[in-house]
């Protein structure tokens, strides 16, 4: 299931996080912050394309937040054998607003969809030492599948980069190591 803009931060919020001042944005930022770092996120690119008469055309991305249950610790690190327990839906709720966070405020040519929590734990890469993970997946794509947008992806990808990197959130390395210096 595929979700729209519905905010857990709302769209003003988001808005005034993402302008230069303003106290909310400074309080926004440190949440999400606390979030990603209760998590250890780290994110995934992904391109998207569509095939037409033989041509590929690249239409947008995929931004994959991954992260971990952040409860585990507080019940003495027990794992769940389901992850459709509350902690892991409350869990894909706050990382969700770090999803919500990077996606553009400009409207059309390029829209966004959130996905909704597939009620599953995803095994992670090597690098990220097997961990059992919650992923959140938001598509950033040009509903015509324009190719003369691909400078608008390639904008709009830089900025979601330059937002989670203020977060600390890192590509394809878990917030420890990287805030270690190990990635």
């Amino acid at each position: 299931m595929v979700t729209g803009s519905s905010a857990t931060a709302s769209v003003q919020q988001r808005q005034e996080a993402k302008s230069p001042r303003g106290k909310q944005s400074v309080e926004l930022i440190r949440h999400l912050g606390f979030i990603a770092r209760q998590h250890r996120v780290c994110y995934e690119i992904w391109p998207m394309s569509s095939i037409s008469e033989g041509v590929r055309t690249r239409v947008g991305f995929e931004v994959l937040l991954c992260g971990v249950n952040g409860h585990l610790r507080r019940e003495g690190g027990v794992l769940h054998a389901v992850a459709a327990c509350q902690h892991c839906a409350y869990s894909y709720a706050e990382l969700r607003e770090i999803a919500e966070w990077i996606v553009p405020l400009k409207e059309p040519p390029l829209s966004y969809s959130i996905y909704s929590f597939d009620h599953a734990l995803h095994v992670a890469p090597p690098n990220r030492q097997h961990r059992s993970e919650i992923i959140i997946t938001t598509t950033i794509f040009d509903q015509a599948y324009h190719n003369q947008q691909d400078h608008c992806q390639s904008e709009c990808l830089k900025e979601a980069r330059e937002r989670l990197y203020n977060l600390g959130i890192r590509e394809d390395v878990w917030y420890a190591a990287a805030a270690s210096g190990n990635a």
